[in-house]
């Protein structure tokens, strides 16, 4: 507080003056009255005057007025600083006007002319020679937000005078640096004093010189921009500014694009398994049912699905968000291990895996047609080559061949002529099993060197 003393205005703070700070309770009028009475206790260059303070109660905020004007008594009595306060009722000094001029003063207008009614009678009746107060006469800024606050929008704005002049009073402001923009008679033609730079307190070497040194700094162009200056000194168009960022915040919230399918990647794998033969109902029984157990297991399981069909079944499961993908897989892979001895032990090879995203689909389908091969020779021709070209360009995911056949024998069996040699189903199925496999099919062995004896018995053709 003590630093901030010697920029203060002193133009009309005389030794042996009465001086009236006007304290509302608000922060800034606080910090006045609290400064006036540090730089009236300073054991040199003191103030020496008589200090005293005013507040005004309006009546118009209820609790919160009652609250103001305890704080100011309190502060007051801390300080041990002369109190005035007056009394006055906002409502009655607007009807009164309306119906002695004809005028229709708003609220804030109001009040703001009791305060400084009451400013003048202070100085006319001889309770002080001056009133100091924390914030300049134009104090519109704060009339339009009530306005706009109260839904009055912009009506009646021109009627709201920049600054209050008050000819012939000793109402002034200490702690303004300068005039205001636009206010010809800032330093002289009103007692208001707006000097245009702080004055250093007389006798102090040291103010003096730093005054000095600011000053041939500010010339030389070093002098720090103040960003909020214009804003400051253009209350109405800093207001009118906000609200109209305010606004256009507003309309464009209601127009920002929303994408219907917002791209999210969910972590899902997909898993598969077949067993040649089995029907739809077995592999659901047998194979989906025994991995989907231990697939209930992994922690982060949001959704699990499986479809089952003619030798062959396939499990979606889909993780939460926050779980990583590859610690997923091996999860997966690790529940696939553990149901293995609950499938089938004829299963031809494990569940395989893959990481899927549900949300994408193909991109190109290719279609083969041939006058010369079959289906089965098309469909060989598509898994075992164009299949794996395909999957090896750069930015292809997945590639997979459908609508064909493996090449297969199908054996249809009389089972009255089976019967009659004594021979089963499982016998035949036994039988050619046998007949159709690449194992060895003996062994020579002449003293330290053996031999096996393979033979292609494997059935490519029915005739």
């Amino acid at each position: 507080m003590i630093s901030a003393i010697p920029t203060l205005n002193r133009e009309h703070i005389r030794p042996g003056d009465r001086i009236c700070a006007a304290v509302s309770g608000g922060a800034d009028s606080v910090a006045l009255l609290l400064l006036l009475h540090a730089a009236n206790a300073l054991p040199r260059h003191g103030l020496g005057v008589g200090l005293s303070a005013v507040h005004v109660h309006h009546g118009l905020r209820g609790e919160e007025a009652d609250a103001d004007l305890a704080f100011v008594e309190a502060l007051c009595l801390r300080l041990a600083v002369p109190l005035h306060v007056h009394h006055a009722s906002v409502p009655e000094r607007m009807a009164a006007s309306r119906a002695g001029a004809g005028k229709n003063e708003g609220c804030e207008e109001a009040a703001r002319a009791i305060r400084y009614e009451l400013f003048a009678s202070l100085i006319a009746q001889g309770h002080a020679d001056s009133v100091l107060t924390a914030h300049t006469l134009d104090d519109q800024a704060e009339t339009v937000l009530m306005k706009l606050l109260r839904g009055a929008w912009t009506e009646g704005l021109s009627g709201i005078h920049p600054v209050v002049r008050m000819q012939g009073t000793g109402i002034s402001h200490p702690s303004e640096p300068r005039p205001l923009a636009g206010d010809p008679d800032g330093e002289q033609g009103t007692g208001n004093s707006h000097p245009s730079e702080p004055r250093p307190l007389a006798g102090d070497p040291d103010r003096e010189q730093r005054t000095n040194t600011e000053r041939r700094w500010g010339a030389r162009g070093g002098a720090a921009v103040n960003i909020s200056a214009p804003f400051i000194h253009r209350p109405v168009a800093t207001t009118l500014l906000t609200v109209a960022v305010a606004i256009a915040g507003a309309i464009a919230f209601q127009v920002l694009p929303v994408s219907p399918l917002p791209q999210v990647d969910f972590p899902t794998i997909n898993v598969g398994a077949g067993l040649p033969g089995a029907s739809a109902e077995i592999m659901a029984s047998s194979v989906a049912t025994p991995l989907e157990r231990q697939f209930g297991h992994i922690a982060g399981v949001t959704e699990m699905t499986s479809s089952s069909g003619l030798g062959s079944t396939g499990i979606t499961i889909q993780f939460d968000l926050s779980r990583n993908i590859d610690g997923a897989a091996r999860d997966v892979q690790a529940a696939i291990n553990a149901a293995r001895t609950y499938l089938p032990a004829n299963l031809p090879g494990n569940p395989t895996y893959r990481k899927v995203n549900p949300a994408d689909s193909p991109i190109m389908i290719i279609g083969l047609t041939s006058d010369v091969y079959g289906p089965d020779k098309m469909y060989d021709i598509a898994s075992t080559i164009m299949e794996q070209k395909l999957s090896q360009i750069s930015g292809v995911g997945q590639v997979s061949a459908g609508g064909g056949a493996l090449p297969s024998v199908r054996v249809e069996a009389d089972p009255n002529k089976l019967a009659s040699y004594g021979m089963t189903m499982a016998t035949l199925q036994s039988m050619l099993r046998l007949q159709n496999s690449n194992l060895a099919r003996g062994q020579i062995t002449n003293g330290d060197v053996s031999a096996d004896i393979v033979a292609n018995g494997q059935i490519s053709h029915a005739d």
